[in-house]
């Protein structure tokens, strides 16, 4: 995924010197759980409790054009209607700020146990997605001389750029007390056409499948103190991009360890994915180390993630079933 997002956003600078702008593949998150709103909106309100989370992930920190992510989201359940919503912001800075994408997302969803095992959740989120183009960092050929060194303003008359779109997604989640699955689609209303009143590109829609659940070892102890796995397979793709996730996830009492594997389809096994995280009562913190499996690591040092979530107890009673895919 590193090099497909460094093609896109050369491809996208190079775009920008003419009435163009594309928006290209979505930023991607290597603890999908932990930002569970941006992954899939039916998980929106889901659990018995309110959440405020905070993602920060640096991609290649030793690049000259690195990619910096931020986003902060809150989503609570509201049992009285079956239903939750929820609230997210997100910035990412490409191409050491180059190129700058935000969004403001707001989601709905609605639960509904289907028997006495088995629980469904749809989501439909909105969207609105700005993006800011921002070229004085960068150095075109004619600003050079001989040499190599900048020695002059660029001629070149670089127009700025501020395009924005309205998107819409939509999602569901089949679960039962261990098990799930679910399928989300980002930018139903998008196409990968073009604006033509800006010349802009919307992003090309996006397909997620995923399915988990969780595995007790051992007897059940009085303090609980068994070891539950939690593997998952995840599957997107996006335009002609298309990746698979592997891995599980390893929780005793407050501390997790997660190990998954990134798999380009049809090109090559990208990554490697290491977690460990403290899981409290009313907060969750991790880190997360994308391992680049390419000379690209050497020269980037591939991805660092870090999520931290806080929970809040909410009034009402919730009748409906809880989820058991991971937090992280």
């Amino acid at each position: 995924m590193e090099k497909i997002r460094l093609y896109f956003v050369l491809i996208g600078i190079a775009f920008c010197v003419t009435p163009k702008v594309i928006f290209s593949q979505d930023p991607q998150f290597s603890q999908f759980y932990a930002n569970r709103l941006y992954f899939n909106p039916s998980l929106a309100g889901i659990s018995d409790y309110a959440r405020i989370s905070v993602n920060y992930r640096n991609l290649w920190p030793l690049a000259g054009l690195p990619f910096h992510t931020y986003s902060v989201s809150y989503d609570q359940n509201l049992p009285k209607i079956n239903s939750g919503m929820g609230l997210r912001i997100m910035n990412d800075q490409a191409g050491g700020g180059a190129i700058t994408t935000t969004t403001v997302d707001g989601i709905y969803s609605y639960h509904f146990n289907l028997t006495k095992k088995l629980s469904l959740s749809a989501g439909l989120e909105l969207s609105y997605i700005r993006r800011s183009i921002n070229l004085s960092n960068l150095i075109f050929q004619d600003m050079l001389n001989e040499s190599g060194v900048v020695v002059r303003a660029s001629a070149e008359g670089v127009p700025s750029f501020s395009p924005s779109v309205i998107d819409v997604s939509s999602g569901t989640v089949l679960y039962s007390d261990n098990y799930y699955i679910g399928f989300a689609a980002h930018h139903i209303n998008q196409s990968g056409g073009t604006i033509q009143r800006t010349d802009t590109e919307f992003p090309p829609r996006k397909f997620t499948i995923h399915a988990g659940g969780t595995i007790p070892i051992g007897a059940r102890t009085v303090d609980d103190s068994r070891i539950y796995l939690q593997p998952s397979v995840i599957y997107q793709q996006q335009g002609k991009i298309k990746q698979a996730f592997f891995g599980t996830f390893a929780n005793r009492k407050y501390l997790t360890f997660g190990i998954w594997g990134r798999y380009n389809v049809g090109a090559n096994f990208d990554a490697i994915i290491i977690l460990g995280g403290i899981n409290m009562k009313d907060y969750q913190l991790a880190y997360s180390f994308d391992y680049t499996l390419s000379s690209l690591f050497l020269r980037s040092l591939g991805a660092h993630e870090i999520s931290f979530s806080y929970r809040i107890k909410t009034k009402g009673k919730d009748k409906k079933r809880m989820i058991s895919c991971p937090r992280f």
